[in-house]
């Protein structure tokens, strides 16, 4: 029963991340939109479509998804929001979004509302701060996990450590039952020649 429990939550995980990547994905496009086409904001559209493709790909394909591959996935995942979350926050952590820029460019005729970007980009630093949240605690959850004998939390029942010791002291004590591999207890042969 606990087995079922535990894919019902990591299904349930997975849903809520892609979820929060759909999120940023729109929210950063919206920002890109408004402002237009620049890196910073461009490596965060790319950083949540990669994230939502894997996220689909681990929820309709997880019986080909191993507790490594999913890790490595998932570390790759968190490198690539923790990078996107700095870039956007370096250029908008400091703002202030009530200031109005739209008379000092009526020159120029550039008709932006400044307001309404600066809160976007307000949202995609806290959608990219929870999504790189989302995959550190799935990192966690796998490498904790994937070092006990039960380890289908986060990557649905793909591996299995039945025949492996859960911990050292399980191993220590198995192989204290165990008898050595060098003695043999055959009791056909006389005494004497088990001597020679």
């Amino acid at each position: 029963m606990m087995k079922y429990h535990k894919r019902a939550f990591s299904a349930i995980y997975r849903i809520v991340q892609l979820l929060f990547s759909i999120a940023a994905l729109g929210v950063s496009a919206a920002g890109v939109h408004l402002m237009g086409s620049w890196e910073k904001g461009n490596f965060s559209i790319a950083v949540s479509a990669l994230s939502c493709v894997y996220l689909i790909s681990a929820l309709t394909l997880y019986k080909y998804f191993t507790a490594i591959v999913a890790l490595c996935c998932d570390i790759i995942g968190f490198v690539l929001w923790i990078i996107s979350f700095a870039l956007v926050t370096q250029v908008w952590s400091g703002a202030d979004c009530s200031y109005d820029f739209s008379s000092s460019y009526y020159y120029y005729y550039i008709d932006f509302d400044w307001s309404k970007i600066c809160h976007v980009y307000m949202v995609v630093i806290a959608f990219g701060a929870v999504n790189w949240v989302s995959y550190l605690g799935s990192i966690f959850c796998i490498a904790r996990l994937t070092s006990r004998k039960d380890s289908s939390f986060l990557v649905m029942d793909v591996l299995s450590y039945a025949d492996e010791p859960v911990n050292d002291i399980e191993a220590a004590v198995s192989l204290e039952a165990a008898p050595p591999a060098n003695i043999v207890n055959d009791v056909s042969q006389p005494e004497e020649t088990k001597l020679n």
